[in-house]
């Protein structure tokens, strides 16, 4: 059997279990809770908008619903700032539900590997009071017979009965897959990892909306799973415990009880969803090649993984720890960044931006690479060096533009931005830095480096987001010009700050620390001749977004016309 190291505290244990409002953060709690198997009761809103119905079999109520249930307590986000929580209900933040499993307290307990990942585990297990009795490895080296005080034995040295538990510390999902499936031929009765869905990949949000999706258009659903192993099992419980059926058991190598892929291509994908179980990162996007090929979409949610199936890691892609900016990209040229087209000669196009501008981070074809594909078609050559980054604002922006611009000596620099500056720079859940000109990764480098020492974050503003956005804008645009490239500047589309959603869209795309922001944008954005305000280009449109800001090709081919037809204008003048 298969368990998470952490489930629900003892303390909450008989308690009826409630996630507060609903938002991509609620709902990321939600997804994270089911996945330690706690039960929820449902969700709990302020609003009557969506009273009544429900998200994964559980309901939506209203707070005065459940003020007088001894039993209620609401769960909350970690990052939880908001306030007007109901009174006389206790009212607690994720990690604080959580605690070691107490079996563990009651067990043998072994950790499977001997390295970084078995020292971080022991000192973990220590300190929650749990005494470990050995380490274990797949093959014992003559000089591995002791680590951290500990007997080091080869696996198939320990029974594995049901007073034994196995927590697997290994931290390369490649090696904890291999180790899973020893252990299942072993018979292991007690096996705990860390999670089955990892935190940033439940936030990424699309699992979790997929499911629901699923479950109120009655989809069938498969797991992509090459046999039913300890995870296939233990998301089976997951799914049951919210009353949620798998149909049954997919793989590209059919075998007895589970079906061929390569047949659901003669099914209509949109009636189907699935879930490709496989930790694997690089295995994933081949299962996920497969699927597309007979039809299936991450645009249209019907498929999805346990891991991020939706970020590309092939092609030589990898990412580098940057002194400046936190991490950089590289595509195996050697050069910051990533060039996505090359001409001998023609137009030098410079591209800045966030993630929704970046290729491979999402599985659909960016606006920047085919941007480039139009401007061939038009007869206009060109070279683009897209060096557009996950979670960059304006500030990352000027910096990349200052560092590594000059040695592109581009005729354009193209900026399309927004989203990565709706939030204010924010230390913790409370406490906000006033002055955003900062780099987040320098906080918390300093932090851990020097925790006790004090720290300033520059001269205190009241700079709204907006205001700082643009400003920031103009500074891209000085450099820009000292380089004697033209400057281009793109407020994207972004579904932050809109007030019509239906409730799959108030899961997916409310994100309560952006949305303020995103308003304070709608309320402030115009038409300038600075800046192209996009931001409500697709409002009215659907099939536009992934999430709350990543965009479909679909999407991306419309901004990469508007892009290619103000590069063609300016360039005329």
């Amino acid at each position: 059997m298969l368990k998470t190291i952490t489930t629900l505290s003892e303390k909450y244990a008989n308690r009826d279990i409630y996630v507060w409002e609903l938002s991509k953060d609620s709902v990321t709690v939600f997804g994270l809770l089911a996945f330690h198997q706690i039960d929820i009761s449902g969700i709990v809103t302020v609003s009557q908008k969506y009273v009544g119905k429900t998200f994964l079999n559980r309901k939506i109520v209203i707070s005065e619903e459940i003020e007088n249930k001894e039993k209620a307590v609401i769960v909350l986000p970690d990052n939880f700032r908001g306030k007007n929580l109901p009174q006389g209900i206790e009212c607690i933040r994720y990690s604080e539900m959580l605690d070691v499993d107490k079996s563990l307290y009651n067990s043998e307990v072994f950790i499977y590997g001997a390295g970084y990942g078995g020292r971080l585990m022991y000192d973990r297990l220590q300190k929650a009071g749990v005494e470990v009795k050995a380490f274990c490895v797949s093959q014992r080296k003559k000089e591995e017979s002791e680590f951290l005080g500990k007997p080091v034995l080869e696996i198939d040295e320990i029974a594995c009965s049901q007073d034994q538990a196995i927590v697997v510390s290994v931290i390369q999902e490649q090696y904890r897959s291999e180790i899973l499936d020893r252990l299942q031929e072993k018979r292991a009765r007690n096996v705990y990892i860390e999670d089955v869905m990892p935190y940033y990949d439940m936030w990424q949000g699309m699992f979790m909306q997929a499911i629901y999706r699923a479950t109120i258009e009655g989809r069938d659903i498969y797991l992509y799973s090459k046999g039913i192993n300890y995870q296939a099992q233990f998301i089976k419980e997951v799914f049951q415990m919210y009353q949620i059926n798998i149909r049954g058991y997919v793989h590209k190598n059919a075998r007895d009880g589970i079906r061929d892929v390569y047949e659901l291509a003669f099914e209509d994908p949109e009636r189907i969803i699935v879930i490709i179980n496989e930790n694997e990162l690089i295995e994933c996007q081949e299962i996920s090649e497969i699927l597309e090929s007979i039809g299936f979409s991450l645009d249209k949610f019907n498929y999805v993984g346990t891991r991020l199936v939706s970020t590309e890691y092939k092609n030589g892609i990898r990412f580098f720890l940057d002194p400046l900016l936190g991490a950089s990209a590289r595509d195996g040229q050697g050069f910051p960044g990533v060039r996505i087209g090359r001409a001998e000669d023609g137009l030098s196009i410079l591209v800045l931006g966030g993630s929704t501008s970046t290729e491979r981070v999402y599985r659909t074809k960016s606006w920047p690479y085919l941007l480039h594909r139009k401007l061939q078609e038009k007869g206009i050559r060109s070279t683009i060096y897209n060096m557009a980054h996950c979670s960059n604002g304006t500030v990352e922006e000027i910096l990349r533009l200052i560092r590594d611009g000059y040695k592109c000596k581009p005729d354009f620099v193209i900026s399309m931005s927004g989203v990565n500056n709706t939030e204010h720079i924010t230390l913790d859940a409370d406490t906000e830095v006033k002055n955003d000109f900062v780099l987040p990764h320098m906080i918390r480098w300093m932090n851990t480096i020097y925790p006790e020492r004090s720290k300033t974050y520059g001269v205190e503003t009241e700079e709204d987001v907006y205001d700082f956005w643009v400003r920031t804008e103009k500074i891209l645009e000085t450099i820009a010009t000292s380089y004697e490239a033209k400057f281009l500047c793109f407020l994207q589309p972004m579904r932050l700050g809109t007030e019509k959603k239906n409730l799959f869209e108030e899961c997916m795309f409310n994100v309560p620390v952006n949305d303020e922001g995103g308003k304070v944008f709608r309320n402030k954005a115009h038409y300038s001749d600075f800046y192209t305000n996009l931001l409500s280009l697709f409002d009215e449109k659907e099939g536009m977004f992934i999430d709350y800001c990543h965009y479909t090709t679909q999407a991306n081919e419309i901004l990469a016309d508007i892009v290619c037809n103000e590069i063609i204008k300016a360039n005329m003048e």
